[in-house]
């Protein structure tokens, strides 16, 4: 998987993200990198999956409660926990203030309002679409003058330092990304 080539892209890489002029913006494409968040958990994190207190986003497969929306979490259970970064806290604390608990927190553009200025857009009940995630990170791999890699490749970059930089074992890097496998998918792609 394409991935940032080592910690001085990953670093330029962050500090592109963490410098967007939007929370939701910061926050979309901080999080894969420091998380190592999946895309489809990412746009379909619920408001009420946020958990300040505990510290973590609790991500879950959605098919029983919504029916199939094209995405699952991969562990066993179709449940993990995910430790919010300080770099993200306070802008992730914006996006959601005054949500609903099943309120998408990366909304797509309701399209109707696409007209006069972008003040006056309102956000749709559905979540953003992988396309739309995938240009913002292009946009920061730009910015950041790194390899231009998608989403996933962020979340590939994650794994790749957790093992190389703090030396992780195999396993529990996949335990961390959600993986079913202990570490079988890690190993032949990280």
């Amino acid at each position: 998987k394409v991935q940032l080539r080592n910690l001085g892209e990953a670093r330029k890489y962050l500090d592109a993200a963490l410098a967007r002029t939007t929370p939701e913006e910061r926050v979309a494409a901080a999080l894969p990198i420091l998380t190592g968040i999946a895309s489809g958990e990412l746009l379909h994190v619920q408001a009420g999956a946020v958990d300040f207190y505990a510290g973590v986003i609790h991500v879950r497969s959605q098919e029983a409660d919504v029916g199939d929306v094209g995405w699952s979490v991969k562990t066993s259970h179709r449940v993990r926990a995910i430790t919010i970064p300080d770099a993200c806290r306070d802008d992730l604390k914006v996006l959601v203030a005054g949500l609903a608990p099943t309120t998408f927190v990366f909304r797509s553009i309701d399209e109707r309002t696409k007209t006069g200025s972008k003040a006056d857009w309102k956000r749709s009940d559905e979540p953003r679409t992988a396309t739309g995630l995938l240009d913002l990170v292009h946009r920061v791999c730009r910015d950041a003058e790194v390899r231009t890699v998608c989403p996933h490749g962020l979340r590939a970059t994650h794994a790749s330092l957790r093992r190389i930089v703090a030396d992780e074992a195999v396993a529990k890097i996949g335990d961390a990304l959600g993986h079913a496998d202990h570490g079988k998918t890690a190993k032949n792609h990280y």
